[in-house]
């Protein structure tokens, strides 16, 4: 009994942190290091007790591919994340596994460097996985996190928006509807993001606070916003922020957030939508009603 349990819970954990839309709910580094464990235990219970998890990590990692300028090695996440890149130790596995062109490509942009977490690389051989650039032009809804990604292109220098419309989940920040711009090179809007948990002063009432993001502000409160539901917890708890509409054709493309059921005080009504002009223009549309009409 306690393998089986020990077992559906991992299982459980797989499920809430990367199944569905491509995305890990807890932000680049944490996803990554979720990744790196599992690409150290997985194998050894498919090995030990025939069990393959594997195929929940199977592309579960391209918004990594989406929401960075990968010449600037720099990657716009949320939550407790960092701008620099993720580990890719776990990686050499799922490109061994899967074959995958676009991760092979990935993880030789970004081989980890040797330490510790990384010893169980040289395990697994990648040099006969083909390598192949994602096409990344245009934009990707990524709905298990509520992050919209809006590019002109792949090269060198894109015009990169990312922008937050989700669920909460652990690591997230009270950031609905914040988002990052970055363009040819430079990055023109960012938030406080990363600090120490434990030890910043600032964590708890500027870092995770909504005035620590680039979001809308109800009569100047700097704590405007409240945790929604977690994704994942249990059925029926869904009042959280969402993007509820996607579309993409002829040249434009749009997304629109509803943040109505995080938002306090004066605040009956909040949506933020991005309109993107391909290939470097961005709209941002804020409506508002009060709750006072």
């Amino acid at each position: 009994p306690s393998l089986i349990w020990a077992i559906s819970r991992r299982r459980a954990h797989l499920d809430v942190s990367f199944t569905g839309g491509s995305a890990c709910r807890e932000g680049f580094g944490y996803a990554s290091g979720t990744m790196w464990i599992e690409s150290a235990v997985l194998p050894r219970i498919e090995k030990s007790l025939g069990i393959d998890f594997s195929r929940v990590l199977d592309r579960s990692y391209t918004e990594m591919f989406w929401a960075a300028d990968h010449a600037k090695k720099r990657f716009f996440t949320f939550g407790d994340a960092r701008l620099t890149p993720p580990t890719t130790t776990a990686f050499p596995w799922l490109v061994e596994r899967y074959r995958d062109p676009e991760l092979a490509w990935f993880y030789d942009a970004y081989k980890p460097e040797p330490s510790f977490v990384s010893w169980h690389t040289v395990l697994h051989d990648t040099g006969g996985v083909a390598r192949k650039r994602p096409a990344l032009e245009g934009a990707k809804l990524f709905r298990k996190t509520g992050t919209a990604v809006f590019r002109s292109d792949g090269g060198e220098n894109p015009f990169v928006f990312t922008f937050r419309s989700g669920p909460f989940g652990n690591h997230q920040h009270l950031d609905q509807g914040t988002f990052f711009l970055a363009d040819r090179g430079e990055l023109l809007l960012t938030e406080l993001c990363y600090s120490d948990y434990y030890e910043d002063p600032f964590y708890q009432s500027h870092v995770i606070q909504p005035i620590g993001h680039n979001t809308i502000l109800v009569d100047h409160d700097p704590m405007s916003q409240r945790t929604g539901d977690h994704g994942d917890y249990a059925p029926g708890m869904s009042d959280h922020a969402r993007i509820d509409a996607f579309v993409e054709g002829g040249g434009l493309a749009f997304a629109s957030g509803d943040l109505s059921p995080v938002y306090l005080g004066n605040a009956r009504t909040v949506r933020r939508s991005i309109l993107h002009v391909r290939p470097r223009t961005a709209l941002v549309l804020d409506m508002l009603q009060t709750r006072r009409s």
